[in-house]
């Protein structure tokens, strides 16, 4: 695990900064796909007979 490798202390600088970089990564990784799943939750809204229906992403609001 990325975070139990920086808490030690046998870690030279350089290595440490590579862990954290792809700590950065995996969390923007992490984050797109959270969005995409709510993108797809949001997509689904009940209609005026209380039925769900696809909704046009252009009018999705985050």
């Amino acid at each position: 695990m990325i975070v139990e490798k920086m808490e030690g202390d046998e870690l030279p600088l350089e290595e440490l900064l590579k862990h954290y970089e792809e700590g950065i990564r995996l969390a923007k990784v992490c984050q797109d796909k959270l969005e995409s799943a709510e993108l797809k939750i949001k997509k689904i809204q009940p209609n005026a007979n209380g039925e769900n229906e696809l909704t046009d992403e252009n009018s999705i609001q985050l």
